[in-house]
């Protein structure tokens, strides 16, 4: 199965009340994604960085929500077709597991 992680980018995006454009083609892609198949996973790293507004908890070179997320993510698989993060910041997360635009993901 397919599986897709969301990055708290795309995930604030969903959250977001119904009327905002960028939220409102985020909401429809996924349920696109999840019409197709695919699994949908909100990791609780996401939700708490969403939840916690974007206000720093650590040190910068602490380790950090991202590897987090990645990890979490190739403990359910590695291949590029099987897991995938969606994100809006492709450059952080894409060094530890495969990433993309949450709007270049397609079913």
């Amino acid at each position: 199965m397919k599986s897709i992680f969301l990055d708290s980018g795309p995930l604030s995006l969903v959250a977001q009340r119904k009327g905002k454009a960028e939220a409102d083609r985020c909401k429809a892609w996924l349920q696109r994604m999840i019409a197709a198949g695919w699994q949908v996973v909100v990791p609780s790293i996401t939700d708490y960085e969403v939840r916690r507004e974007g206000r720093p908890t650590s040190d910068p070179l602490a380790l950090n929500g991202d590897v987090i997320l990645a990890a979490q993510a190739l403990s359910v698989g590695t291949a590029s077709d099987d897991v995938v993060v969606a994100t809006t910041n492709v450059g952080h997360i894409a060094r530890f597991v495969a990433a993309s635009l949450w709007t270049e993901i397609e079913p």
